[in-house]
Order: C-alpha cells, then structure tokens, then sequence
C-alpha cells in the first residue's frame, strides 16, 4: 500500500472544503460546518455535512462519510490509490508508480478493468480508420459527422471477427478473465471465449474524468439488437452514466444548464454545431442517480425526447425526476417528427436555439397535453387530469414555483387552489432521518459526554476515576472505553473498523456542531459527575428490591451508597 505517512502528508496539505466544492458547486458555510444536498441519494433538505476543522464529510441522510481520500473513491468511483494519487497531483507530492502495485486485489482489477476498456477503444478507433472501415466511415460521413468530432467522441468500429479483440487484448498483456470483468467478451454455448462486440460502430462511454468505463456499439449492418450497450460492471453501471458528460462538464459547469437527449447520434452532432452542454441518459429512462449528477453541476435542464407517445411519456418522467433532486427543468418537442441531429442539420443552429428558448416547463406542457387529450370536462376526467399534475406539484420544493403551478393548474382546469393545495398536504409530509436509531437510544448525558470528547479529547485528563462501566449504554460504554484505552488517539474509522454499526452514529455525532465558546471542561466535569450520580441511584434502586437476599458484602454495598446518595 501507499505509505501511510505519505497519506497523511496529502491530507494535511489538502483542505477537503475546496475538494467538495470542485464538485459540489452548492456547498455553503452554515455555522461551523458546510452544506449542500448529498450528491449520493436524492434528498429535499440539505444533509451533506463538510466539518473543516476536522476534515471529514458526512451526510446524516444516507450515512456515507469520511476524510477527502474517501469522498473522491465515492463521487468519481476510483479506488483508493487512483483517489490519492488525484489528490497528491493537486498539492505537488510525487506518488510513486511502484506504489500502486501494492493496492489491493479488488482495486487492482479496477485500474487492469479501464487499462483493457481504454485499450479497446484505441483499438475499436484504429479500425475505423483501416479499409475494413469505409462502410462504417460511409454511414458517419451521411450522418454528418466530421474527422474531427470522430476524434473528440474516439468513435470505433469492431471487427465482424469473433476474436479479434481478444487477440489485441493477448498482444497487450490483458489476461481473458479482466476482458470479461470489463464486459468485452462473452462466452458461446461451449464455454468458448468471443468478443462481445462484431461488426458495430462503437462509441466509448467515459466517466466524467475521462477514463473508459463501457460501450455502446450500433450495428453496422442488418445485426439485431440495433444497439448493444455494456454490460453491467465493476466500473460501469448504466444507471447512473450520461453519455457524453465527460465532453458537456465544461460549459455545464459555466452556465449550471444542460440539454438532455435521447442518442448517442443527438449528443454528437449537437456538440459538432458548438451545443457542447448536451448529454444522453444512454436511451434509457432518466434515473436518480443521473439526475443526482446533473444536479451536481446544474440548475436547470431542457429535455427533448422523441415526439412519439413513449418519448414524451419519458420526458414527463424525466422532468418528475429532476424535479425531485432540485433541478428546474423544461421540455422542448421538435416538429415532423425528427430528431436532434437531423433538425439541427436541416435548420441549424440558429433554429436549433430558438426551438429551446420555446421549451415550455413540466405544468405548462402537462396542461397542454391534457387540452390535447382530455375527452370529456366530465368530473371523473377532471379527477384524472388533477391526478396527473400532482405527480409533478408534489415534486416541487420550491415554495414560489409550486405556488405559481398550483395557480395556472387553478386558471386552466377551473379548480380552486385551496382543493389543489389540500389535497398535496399529505403527500408533503416527509420524515428526515438525520440521527441513527442508535444514537437516539443514548441518554441525553451521555450522548453530551461522548460529543465533547469528540470534539475536545484532551477533556479525558479530567475523567480520573470515571470508568466505562458507569454509563448505562452499549454505544457510549463501548466509545468511551476505546477513546479512553487510546488515550484520545483512536480515529473514528479505528472505532468503526472493530464495530462497523458505529460508524454513522459516531460520524454524525462527530459533526454535529457544539458550542466551542463554553468551557467544555466544566461540561464535561458536570456531565460526568450527574452521571455518576445516576448510576449510584440505579445500583441502589436495583440492590434495594432484592435486599432481602443480599449477602453481607452486598449489604455493605448498599449502605455505602445509601449514604452516598443522601450526601
């Protein structure tokens, strides 16, 4: 492994606040601690909790936590020495390249997983180019794409060869088993090993840094199915890859706005004309977890789908789900038919942009779906045209933008807007989990001891004669005990690694903001003594239902504390 002295150097140099806020644009100084909304699970109100002083994050929502090293594995999906390696690049520490051959097994086979993707696409590129590739070439070149965006998007072609692949892959030193783990070979009904991908035009799915992570291969000919994406593996999982995010992050980031398509065709050629804020949820329906990285970088986003039936019903679906992790999105449907790419080719960019600034929010073009489809004003087709908006208004958080849907759905379907607001008053109501269940069953005393400690170890000079086995609960008898054997040097992620269901509730307890101006000495002193007191009256109420049967040790007990507890 990576030194650990050199480890702690990074981390010293490193301030996690400016490494969250890279990525997390929305995280804002609230108290003491910084916040925003967790870019790991979709969320209303802000859990995502960042601790300067400490240098550690934690969401109180979704429990995943930690120190700068951590957050990078999470967010960009990297092992660990590819995550200290990004961070050491950033404060000017050399990593050594010897050091990476001793990480471990599971994030060896990541790194072996995206050297075989990345030899692939070089591969699939090259081929393109031979004169196996003129037919390929042929249909690119109708499609409107240029030399130089087929460079820029590293759009491949695999051979109409069984092994062709696998031979490049032998020649590199890329065993079978890691070509398979990176879903680039399939097996026959003998167990013999072929390429996955034959005679497809093929384009790299990258992460948003830029390695390769999968493929989406369109035939190049009469093959079924039409296109045949990745499957699911260690580095790639669809649900919650973008299509072309890696290209689209730079202007996304300047202007906080994307357009969301359907297909690979629609992203490239729309970035060929300069509309380089475009990304593809991989032809699939929108999921959380892309809506959670488009929030990441953006408020607000236009989708245009196709202008059938399904793609409509899945850009109503995908507005209701940006809606829902707080991006403020719109839908635009483009005439006769056609798609992205070919009205941008017939008409322009000029046209092209005109046709988003006529993108109608969700409400709006719910409401004039509904006009168009709506058959009767009968009460029971009212109810269901009601029923279809709630599924957005519940959605909204914003309390203005709500209120101005909440109005134009009164206007439109004659309904009074205290019917509307009644009825989504139940669905409103929500439970914000911010503690574990484990904290909450800590007394209030004890829960304050812990929490000073945390924030203050050098208190534990104080705590003479306080042993463990005063406090009443496992959590805190058992923090307590292993803070107190260290001395106050064991870490939270020591504590967690022998009891792993301590780590959320000693992250949020950890985060948790305390008043640092009181004298936490005198706090703790306070707390330990009323502590103490409880346990003597608990062990005297316990002895005193069975004094009866108390030996005459047990008896000398009892009048002692007796006497205590009287003083």
């Amino acid at each position: 492994m990576i030194e650990k002295n050199k480890i702690n150097e990074i981390l010293s140099k490193i301030d996690i606040v400016d490494v969250v806020r890279e990525y997390l644009p929305g995280l804002k100084k609230l108290g003491r601690n910084y916040k925003t909304l967790c870019p790991f699970h979709s969320e209303k109100t802000p859990s995502f909790t960042v601790n300067q002083e400490k240098q550690m994050f934690f969401c109180f929502g979704c429990h995943s936590g930690g120190n700068a090293i951590k957050f990078v594995m999470n967010i960009e999906n990297i092992t660990f020495s590819e995550a200290v390696k990004k961070l050491a690049d950033k404060v000017g520490i050399l990593i050594d390249e010897k050091d990476f051959n001793k990480i471990s097994q599971s994030d060896l086979e990541k790194v072996d997983i995206k050297k075989a993707l990345s030899a692939a696409a070089a591969f699939y590129a090259k081929y393109l180019k031979s004169s196996q590739g003129n037919l390929a070439v042929e249909y690119l070149k109708k499609r409107g794409i240029k030399d130089e965006t087929l460079r820029a998007f590293q759009i491949g072609l695999s051979p109409n060869s069984k092994d062709a692949l696998i031979k490049e892959l032998y020649s590199l030193g890329i065993k079978q088993d890691i070509a398979r783990k990176a879903g680039l070979l399939t097996s026959r009904e003998n167990g013999e090993p072929v390429d996955l991908f034959r005679d497809r035009i093929m384009f790299p799915i990258k992460a948003f840094n830029g390695d390769t992570i999968g493929f989406g291969g369109r035939t190049n000919g009469q093959s079924s199915p039409k296109y045949l994406n990745s499957p699911e593996t260690t580095v790639f999982s669809k649900r919650n890859v973008l299509y072309g995010l890696h290209q689209a992050l730079p202007t996304m980031r300047r202007i906080k706005k994307v357009t969301l398509v359907e297909g690979y065709m629609d992203v490239i050629t729309l970035h060929q004309y300069g509309i380089t804020f475009v990304i593809s949820p991989l032809g699939t329906s929108l999921t959380q977890g892309q809506s959670l990285t488009i929030k990441r970088y953006c408020d607000e986003a236009t989708i245009i789908f196709d202008p059938d039936f399904a793609g409509i019903n899945a850009a109503i679906k995908a507005a209701d789900q940006l809606i829902e992790v707080g991006v403020y999105p719109k839908i635009c449907l483009l005439e006769e038919n056609k798609d992205p790419d070919e009205f941008l080719i017939e008409k322009g960019a000029e046209a092209f942009y005109e046709k988003l600034q006529s993108a109608m929010d969700p409400i709006e073009f719910k409401i004039k779906f509904i006009k168009n489809n709506l058959k009767s004003q009968k009460p029971n087709d009212k109810s269901k045209a009601v029923s279809f908006l709630r599924e957005t208004l519940f959605k909204q958080k914003d309390k203005i933008i709500k209120s101005e849907w909440t109005r134009k759905i009164s206007q439109e379907l004659d309904i009074p807007e205290s019917v509307l607001l009644s009825a989504s008053a139940g669905k409103e109501k929500e439970s914000i989990k911010n503690e574990d269940t484990i904290l909450k069953s800590v007394p209030p005393l004890e829960k304050g001891l812990i929490h000073i400690i945390l924030k203050k170890p050098s208190v534990l000079r104080e705590a003479e004669n306080f042993s463990p086995q005063f406090l009443s609960n496992d959590f805190s008898r058992t923090v307590y005990s292993e803070i107190l054997e260290s001395e106050g040097q064991i870490t939270i992620e020591q504590i967690a690694e022998k009891y792993p269901d301590y780590y959320a509730p000693l992250m949020a307890l950890s985060m948790e903001e305390i008043n640092m101006d009181t004298d936490l000495v005198s706090d703790f002193l306070q707390a330990k003594e009323m502590i103490v007191d409880h346990y003597h009256k608990r062990k005297w109420k316990e002895m005193k239902k069975n004094l009866n049967s108390l030996s005459p040790e047990e008896m000398k007990e009892f009048n002692k504390l007796s006497k205590i507890i009287k003083r």
